[in-house]
């Protein structure tokens, strides 16, 4: 809630998928203004032939704000079928300063993270994949950090509050590739738990299970992908006391949770038309069941298609309309 929290290691990253939106029907529901995919690294991506352990670690110092990051990975292949990565990382920072020499209040934060991923090849060309994620904030920051000290709502000031932000996220993947590695089945399943707890005042959380299937195939110069999704969300928040502005305080109450399901289903062909033109078109179904806080339940449906085309126009240039 005004938090930036996600948070990995550039050396874990082996890639970064950037869909400008409105694009493809894969992409998920409400992906209007696109979608980013973070792809972590295995760890046969940091293996030599012949190796079967290693790690590496690094320490970092930052003069603003006096920070020490600190971060450790291990990684091994057991045999030719299974492999094992695990990295932990502790960040803590004082108070920063701005662009203008100025103590910014209310930055010192320490974060720990830990991660860990492992791979299975049950069969030629298939993969079992499983992740785990845990982040953990503590710090003393303000309601609204993003706001800094200028917000001033009466009842809800942008007061500071020790607070402890936690992340918890649990992914189980699937994956089978053809001879080509074009075409091919893949499923993930994964469950994400984020909390907020501000001491003294409330707890607020937000729960996501979801899954996606899906399978790719080509006809001729056409790439087709086409699946179905399922996403559950439930939010809660628990009151634990008042606000501490002194003037008409707020009384934090608990709230009844509010849930929403979407089941969708999807289809996309890429079309390679010329060696400089690729053109797209897909179609999604998606079905919306939402319960407020006081009970009300609302459903919707609809179908969102979509066109594009990529060109590239000259060398260094790329057109994508959609």
């Amino acid at each position: 809630h005004h938090h930036g929290q996600y948070v990995i290691e550039p050396e874990l990253l082996k890639s970064v998928q950037i869909e400008p939106g409105p694009g493809g029907a894969m992409q998920g529901t409400g992906a209007l203004g696109g979608s980013i995919r973070f792809v972590t690294k295995d760890a046969d991506d940091f293996l030599q032939s012949g190796e079967t352990f290693g790690s590496f670690n690094k320490a970092s110092y930052f003069a603003n704000g006096d920070a020490v990051k600190l971060t450790s990975t291990l990684y091994g292949r057991a045999g030719d079928n299974v492999s094992l990565l695990g990295a932990f990382t502790w960040f803590d920072t004082e108070n920063y300063e701005d662009g203008n020499g100025d103590e910014v209040d209310y930055t010192a934060h320490t974060q720990k993270r830990g991660f860990v991923k492992g791979n299975i090849d049950v069969l030629d060309g298939q993969r079992l994949g499983v992740s785990v994620e845990q982040t953990q904030d503590k710090g003393v920051f303000r309601h609204r950090p993003n706001f800094g000290g200028f917000f001033t709502h009466p009842r809800a000031s942008n007061v500071p509050v020790p607070m402890e932000i936690s992340r918890d996220t649990v992914t189980l993947s699937y994956e089978q590739r053809a001879g080509d590695a074009v075409a091919g089945a893949s499923s993930t399943l994964y469950y994400t738990d984020y909390s907020i707890d501000r001491t003294g005042q409330y707890e607020m959380g937000y729960s996501s299970l979801g899954l996606d299937a899906h399978n790719r195939s080509t006809l001729g110069d056409h790439a087709l992908v086409y699946g179905f999704d399922f996403r559950r969300d439930e939010m809660s928040f628990t009151g634990k006391g008042a606000s501490t502005t002194p003037i008409l305080p707020i009384t934090y109450r608990t709230i009844p949770d509010e849930k929403v399901r979407i089941v969708g289903a999807y289809a996309q062909d890429n079309w390679r038309a010329t060696d400089r033109i690729q053109l797209s078109g897909g179609v999604r179904y998606d079905h919306y069941d939402y319960t407020d806080k006081d009970g009300k339940r609302f459903k919707d449906d609809g179908l969102s298609p979509n066109l594009g085309a990529s060109s590239k126009a000259v060398e260094g240039l790329r057109l994508d309309p959609s």
